[in-house]
């Protein structure tokens, strides 16, 4: 065997090690999110369980935004790490063409990028990572709204009750000073008689 049979084994294998550890992170990265989009599911079950959002609810709901954020720069990291390997695979291909004279591996998977191109031009401007990313973003979101309405429904129901305690004190108010007004009016009355 010579050495350019060796160093085209050498790439070869190269290849196919980062295309196996490229599959790998995507696999990580799936898993990681289906068990994000798994436990956020869960956790907004339990916060709209008994129909009313309030402040008991707020650790669930800031544990929801965390896991938004996590999932957001989870999938962010292990696109990095996908493209990290999916990068090597391309210089690994390219320097495997220099050995393969019979066919260029490039310009067949060019040819194939066009066709697919030109299928798919609306869906080829994003990224599959884009979708991911936005989709832990959303989580996010959502558990912040949800920590909001939790806050808020505590500051309204608050409010409520510090209404009805003026309104049951007025009330009290009321009453006594009627219970006193009549009773000066007996005193008078009597006063008077006597």
């Amino acid at each position: 065997m010579d050495n350019k049979e060796i160093v085209k084994d050498i790439f070869i294998e190269l290849y196919r090690e980062h295309g196996l550890w490229s599959r790998h992170q995507e696999s990580q990265r799936a898993f990681v999110s289906n068990l994000i989009i798994t436990i956020s599911a869960a956790l907004i079950g339990l916060v709209v369980f008994d129909n009313q959002i309030n402040k008991a609810d707020t650790p669930a709901t800031i544990f929801i935004a965390l896991l938004g954020i996590f999932g957001t720069l989870f999938s962010y990291k292990y696109y990095e790490r996908f493209h990290y390997h999916d990068s090597r695979i391309e210089a690994y291909k390219t320097e495997l063409d220099k050995f393969i004279s019979e066919v260029n591996i490039s310009d067949i998977e060019k040819k194939a990028d066009e066709t697919s191109k030109s299928k798919f031009r609306f869906l080829r401007k994003f990224g599959l990572f884009q979708f991911w990313i936005m989709f832990n973003l959303a989580i996010l979101l959502l558990g912040l709204i949800l920590s909001s309405k939790a806050f808020t429904t505590e500051s309204i129901a608050k409010k409520s009750m510090q209404e009805t305690h003026i309104t049951t004190n007025n009330h009290k108010n009321l009453t006594s000073n009627t219970l006193k007004q009549h009773l000066n009016k007996k005193q008078k009355e009597n006063i008077v008689k006597q």
